[in-house]
């Protein structure tokens, strides 16, 4: 059958029938649904109804496009960087080497699967949606509560948005979780990640390191963690934890323009505020600078060791067997000295030092 400009497909005798559908050198449109699909373009209209299978295929230049919609159902999403596949039992229909490819979901426990390409993809994406560029070619979603995604190799990025509820982020070199409300993303093989909490609620993040030297730093603003191979950012959220297991990490933190509590104990510093809650645990070292509040306050309690403490002027320094600490710009400090031989150096104090316990 040639030269038609308007061709109806049927199944409808049973079996599992197999459609296929071309493109033409101009641009093109393939859309498919549950029950049928459309290849169109300028001069034809080529409709499929009833197939188990349909294939479409855009090989003869153009900006083609193609729109997938998903059933009531559960559906499985696949997409490459050359195809894109829609399935569930009795539906399958697939877009290949299309330049946009749009999916949407229509309800059910819908499940995304996407990989990237060998070169550098930017992801951005939110809850039940994302829109992925690869090699000139972009897959968004609208509509499907589970995603994962694998970056592929290449320097790959990813830019992230919370939902207006409570969600949290958990991030370590290589792979990254971010859930909340109605949403669940699974991000892997992404060197660089940026989760932003601009939508309310009670946002959390964990920062992981790598098995080498890695640095964490964090304001009341802005957290990252930064590693052979990776960087991974969050902004905004209220609460906020790195986390160091392995090789010489290192962690700076700073106050802000409101009151900020620093409490230092058992390889912890933690930063609390009317609008945040940071953690920097198990770091070898910890810089810590004051904010512009003037009202900081530090809580620093010794280890089962021996303990040294040197203040000079507005800069503490302590030394322990297991983490070191240096507090500048902090204007009140109690140090508390329970076990051990703890001792003390003072030079032009310029802070409110209040000692507790056993310091010589």
């Amino acid at each position: 059958m040639e030269n038609f400009s308007i061709v109806h497909a049927y199944s409808r005798a049973g079996g599992d029938d197999v459609a296929h559908l071309s493109d033409s050198m101009g641009d093109d449109r393939f859309v498919a649904r549950p029950d049928y699909s459309v290849m169109s373009g300028s001069g034809f209209y080529h409709r499929v109804k009833g197939f188990r299978y349909v294939h479409a295929y855009s090989r003869n230049g153009g900006n083609d496009s193609a729109q997938l919609f998903g059933s009531t159902n559960s559906d499985i999403l696949t997409g490459t960087p050359d195809w894109v596949s829609i399935r569930r039992d009795g539906y399958f229909a697939r877009a290949k080497f299309f330049k946009t490819v749009e999916v949407v979901g229509n309800g059910g426990t819908d499940v995304a699967q996407l990989s990237g390409s060998s070169q550098q993809d930017r992801l951005v994406a939110g809850p039940r949606w994302l829109s992925l560029s690869m090699n000139e070619k972009l897959i968004t979603i609208r509509g499907i509560p589970q995603i994962i995604v694998n970056g592929g190799s290449g320097w790959d990025i990813t830019e992230l948005t919370d939902s207006a509820g409570d969600d949290r982020l958990r991030s370590w070199s290589g792979k990254t979780l971010f859930s909340g409300p109605g949403f669940n993303m699974i991000l892997t093989s992404f060197e660089e990640v940026t989760a932003r909490s601009v939508n309310g609620g009670a946002d959390a993040a964990e920062l992981w390191d790598s098995s080498g030297d890695d640095t964490f730093v964090s304001s009341p603003q802005v957290s990252r963690m930064v590693g052979p191979g990776f960087r991974h950012t969050v902004e905004g959220f209220r609460y906020v934890h790195g986390y160091a297991t392995a090789g010489y990490d290192t962690a700076s933190l700073s106050g802000g323009l409101s009151a900020t509590a620093w409490t230092l104990r058992d390889r912890q510093a933690i930063a609390a505020d009317v609008n945040t809650y940071r953690r920097a645990k198990a770091f070898d070292a910890v810089f810590i600078e004051g904010g512009n509040s003037n009202q900081d306050e530090a809580r620093l309690f010794d280890t089962p060791g021996n303990d040294y403490l040197k203040v000079i002027g507005n800069e503490l320094t302590f030394v322990t067997s297991d983490w070191n600490v240096t507090l500048r710009n902090v204007p009140y400090v109690k140090a508390y000295g329970s076990t051990g031989t703890n001792l003390i150096a003072r030079t032009a104090i310029d802070v409110v030092l209040t000692l507790f316990g056993s310091w010589v």
